[in-house]
């Protein structure tokens, strides 16, 4: 990884954490459960995470096996 794919990463990252970080506090400021709110969050996270390993993983692993298979001319 290039270091500017690692930089766009953590920017991603920072900006999906602030957002949910201003979710949870809204609820907080409205009274509602802010224990739940922050364990859904990260559950969230943790999903949205997995999620663009998984998809990452398989989109490199296609475009992996489509290089090996085309001839070298």
């Amino acid at each position: 990884m290039t270091s500017l794919e690692k930089l766009a990463l953590y920017k991603m990252s920072a900006f999906d954490a602030v957002v949910r970080g201003f979710f949870v506090y809204s609820d907080y400021k409205n009274g509602g459960n802010l224990q739940r709110s922050i364990s859904t969050e990260l559950a969230s996270f943790g999903a949205a995470t997995a999620t663009g390993v998984y998809v990452g993983t398989v989109i490199t692993t296609a475009l992996s096996s489509l290089l090996m298979l085309t001839p070298y001319v």
